[in-house]
Formats: structure tokens, sequence, C-alpha cells
């Protein structure tokens, strides 16, 4: 006999008592139903029976539905017992923290994936957390395998206790190191700007200033005997004026005028030269690893040097014992896992490394922001550019700076510059001769000192010149000359005039009456692009003030060349 049990249609339940027929009973008792009293000790059991299979059933969907959760998610997911100790993680969790789950299980979040420094706000968050002030949004940074940094958006919140159990924490984070890290890369291009705009302004006027301090100067020093006491002191303060020089150049490399002159370049033959440039210390070591294969790429020789003094510099400070300081390259093709900043393409990578103390954790998120220094103040230390100039100049090269360093160990800069086609790389080659030019010039400025001072100049190198206060000025007395039968060989024009024509504009015009003018501009903004790329703007040379006697007679020769 099998028993049923059902529900009645009056709501009760009744046991249904199944036989097989038996020819020995009448048909009608087959089947029978009889009445259970709801409360029977049968029925009560029955039903714990049925129950517990339900909850068995429910269990199991429940784990494997937490096994499933827990498995796939892409979120970094941890259950934290009240003192902080891992009890469930996600894969991802796993994946991030270098870690498997027998490894992690039961040890401490704060003691294996807190950096020292906060670990105290963490255990203040987790206690906060069981409070029951839930966690939105937090950022946070991880230390993961090998020692890496990464940044971690955190959601958290209390899990309900129990009356054996206390409350528990689950807690949902996100990697958000690569967002950070763009974020950072724009946040650094903002300031550099900032710093670009002021630079430009500033450095004009600066360059104008010491232009007719440099003039003078010169001037006076020419007309002494080298071995005078007062012909060394000018060579002192003509010292200063250039140090000043090479201040408001740095400046400029910021600015939007400060793109490179590139030419096409073996970066073989140009690494070679550097070696004139290394630390003459006796305790500090240089060694070069240089290929003969590297690929050709095209730089602006100076910029680039600049960049190589910087890093040789930082690098044979942080070593004040001594030490061992590499310089290498190599050819790089980027494809995958591209450091920051690059795209796919040929890239010449290009390295210095040292042996010295390291950078502090602390500092290396900002390093290349400009004016920041973990260095003291000063005039040879600490003015917070070096790093930063060199970042804005290998980004206007098309490529990029990384770094890597391990305190107690060592620092290693590595930069990226972008090859040239194989069929492109014709390596150019010679510059004009020197030569002296006695003949008549036109030179505009709107500054009165920087004009008379540089009329001086000329006229010590014995040229006979004409002064022009802004572009209308030098247009009339360039017309009056031509139709005088006494033209100028030259002209000099000034790039910014106040109120007024300035050099371009005014060297089209001066075109319009003899198109075989030879024209030099002149400009305090060091690394306009005019300046810079004067020949691709109708001009023979170019001359950032301030300048020398003798830069002046070099441009002077290679504009009339």
């Amino acid at each position: 006999m099998n028993d049923f049990r059902v529900a009645a249609g009056s709501g009760k339940r009744r046991l249904l008592n199944h036989r097989e027929p038996d020819e020995n009973l009448p048909l009608s008792n087959a089947g029978k139903s009889e009445s259970v009293p709801e409360t029977s000790p049968e029925c009560d059991f029955r039903d714990d029976v049925l129950q517990h299979g339900q909850a068995e059933d429910a269990l199991r969907n429940s784990d494997a539905l937490y096994s499933t959760f827990f498995e796939t998610t892409q979120s970094i997911v941890l259950i934290l017992t009240s003192d902080a100790r891992i009890i469930a993680c996600s894969s991802a969790a796993e994946k991030l923290l270098g870690c498997n789950k027998e490894q992690i299980i039961g040890k401490s979040y704060v003691d294996l994936f807190v950096p020292k420094k906060d670990q105290t706000k963490s255990r203040k968050a987790i206690l906060n957390i069981l409070k029951g002030r839930d966690c939105r949004n937090v950022e946070t940074e991880v230390l993961v395998r090998n020692s890496v940094i990464r940044t971690i958006l955190w959601n958290a919140t209390r899990l309900p206790g129990r009356a054996t159990r206390p409350h528990g924490i689950i807690a949902f984070g996100q990697d958000i190191t690569e967002r950070k890290r763009m974020e950072n890369e724009l946040l650094r291009a903002q300031k550099l700007e900032a710093v670009g705009i002021l630079a430009g302004g500033l450095a004009h006027d600066f360059n104008n200033l010491i232009a007719a301090i440099l003039g003078n100067i010169s001037l006076v020093k020419a007309g002494l005997n080298p071995e005078e006491k007062n012909c060394i002191r000018l060579i002192r303060a003509e010292q200063s004026c250039l140090q000043a020089r090479e201040l408001t150049n740095r400046l400029i490399t910021f600015s939007d005028g400060g793109k490179p002159r590139r030419h096409i370049t073996s970066l073989t033959s140009f690494l070679q030269k550097m070696v004139f440039f290394t630390p003459q210390s006796a305790s500090v070591l240089c060694r070069y690893r240089l290929p003969k294969n590297l690929y050709s790429v095209r730089i602006d020789e100076n910029q680039i040097q600049q960049v190589f003094l910087h890093l040789l510099r930082n690098a044979e400070e942080a070593m004040p014992d001594g030490g061992e300081i590499v310089i290498e390259a190599e050819n790089f093709c980027a494809a995958s896992d591209l450091p920051p900043g690059l795209k796919k393409g040929r890239y010449v990578r290009c390295s210095v490394r040292d042996h010295g103390k390291g950078i502090a954790p602390e500092f290396q998120s900002r390093i290349f922001e400009p004016y920041y220094t973990s260095k003291p103040k000063g005039a040879e230390k600490g003015s917070g550019l070096s790093l930063a100039i060199c970042y804005s100049i290998i980004r206007k090269h098309g490529g990029t700076i990384t770094f890597s360093s391990e305190s107690g160990q060592g620092t290693m800069f590595s930069f990226y510059l972008p090859a040239v086609p194989e069929d492109s790389a014709t390596v150019a080659t010679g510059r004009p001769s020197l030569q002296t030019m006695k003949e008549r010039i036109l030179l505009m400025d709107d500054e009165e000192a920087v004009r008379n001072i540089t009329s001086q100049l000329l006229t010590h190198l014995g040229y006979e010149v004409e002064l022009a206060g802004n572009g209308e000025e030098a247009i009339t007395r360039f017309g009056q000359a031509e139709s005088a039968g006494r033209p100028f060989s030259q002209v000099m024009l000034d790039l910014t005039i106040r109120g007024g024509m300035g050099g371009f504009k005014t060297l089209q015009k001066l075109r319009e009456i003899n198109p075989e003018v030879r024209a030099i501009i002149v400009s305090g903004y060091t690394n306009d692009p005019i300046v810079e790329f004067f020949d691709e703007h109708g001009f023979n040379a170019s001359l950032t003030k301030p300048f020398t006697i003798k830069q002046l007679q070099t441009a002077l020769a290679n504009s009339g060349a």
C-alpha cells in the first residue's frame, strides 16, 4: 500500500491509501480516502521531511549561484570578517592580487594588500563600515604582486550578523589604474600648457632686456685686452647673461612655440657624441650599450641633448657616493602592451639607468610635474623643471617617456622616439660656412635699447646700418633704398612688434618690392615656429635674443650664403 498526501477541497490534508486491486475486496473500497487530523504526529513528520528536502535543494542552488557569481564576475569582490580577515574572494580579485584563494583565505587584507602608509586609515574605514556607514566610491591604493601599486574604486557594506557570528563586510572593487593614469596625463598636459602660456610672454620681454645687456658687454669686451681684470669681469657677466638665457629657453620648452626643429639623424652617431657630456666625476662610471643598426630618427638634436643632460645629471645626483650609469638604446616595435602615449609602430628606445637610492613611492606620481621637486631649492638643484622639460620635449617629438624605480636599487628612465620610414632615412649633413660680409643692413626692432646695441654691434662688424621701429617704417626705408639704387643686402626683422606689423608680414611686403631680399628673423620667443622653421616661412636665417656678437655674425653669414 502506498500513502499520498493530497489537499482536499475543504483545505484539509487527507491521506490517500492506494492499494492494488484485490479480487477479495469490493471495488468501492480500493483507493479509499481517510481523513487525517491536521496535527497528527504522522502528518508533522512528513511535513518536516518535505521542508528538509526543500531546504537542501535551496542550499544547493544557493551554493551553485554563489560559485557561479564569484567565478564569472569581472568585479573585485572580497568578503571580510569583522577583523578584516579574507573569507571569500572572486576570481577577478585573485587575478588582480596575484594570489590564489588558498594563499589569502584567513589572512588579513590590511596586512597583505594595503601599503603601510595607508593601513591605519584603512582599519578606521573598516570600523566605520561595521558601524553601518557604507563605503561609496572610495579610491584606495592596493599593493599587488611584485609590489605594484594599483588604484581601486571601492563600494562596501556591512553584512547582517547572527547571534553566534559578528558582522562582516562585502566589498566590490573596480581597477581604475589606467583611468587614473589617463586623467593624470591630461592634468599634466594642462599644467604644462599653463606654464607655457606664462613662459611665452615672460621669455620675450626678459630676453629683450638680456639682449641689451649682453650686447653692451660684447661690445665693450671686444675693445679690451683679454688679460685685463675688467675684461675678466665682463666675461663673468656675459656668462651670467647666457645662463639667464638658458633659463628662459627652458621655460619656452613648455610653450606652444617650443616645437622642435627636427632633422633626420643617425641616433648611433648622436649618442656617441654624448660621451663628451657624461659626468666627469671619478666616482661615477658611464657605460654605453649601443647597437650599430639603430633606426634613424627625426629629432631636434639640441632638445634631445637637453633630455640626456637632465637625465645624466639626475642619475649622478642619485649616487652621491658614486656608482655606475648605463646608457643604452635599442630598436623597439610597438604592437601590444604599449607604453602610455605610444601608437603602434617603430621606435628607438633610449634608457639611462643608475644604481642609486631610487625614487620614493610617494614622489613617483608627480615627478614630471613642473616645479615639483624633492631636492633642496637652489640654482643648481631643485628647480623642479628638468624632468618636466624632458617630458615636454619627448612628447613634442611624438614619443613618450617612462620610468621604473625601486627604493635602494636605482632608477631607469626610458624614452621612445619614432623611427623614420626606411625610404626616408637620409641623414642631413653640412652647414653654411662662416663668412664676413660688409654690406648695408636694415634693422627693425620696436625696443629702442635692443635696436641701438644691435646697431652698434653691426657697425663694429663693418656693416652700414639703417634702423626702423616697426614694419611700416621698414617698408618705407626699404623702398626708398631700392629707388635710390642703394639696396639693402640683408634685413633683420623682429618677429613681434607691439601695436604694429611684425617681421613675417613685413617680409611679405618687402618681397613684393624685391623678391631676392635676404632676411633674418629675430625674436625673444626662442622656439617660435617661425624662428624654428624659418626657411619654411621665407627667411634665410634666424637669431634668438639675447645673442652674442659671434652668434650675430654667424646668422649674417648663414643668411648671406
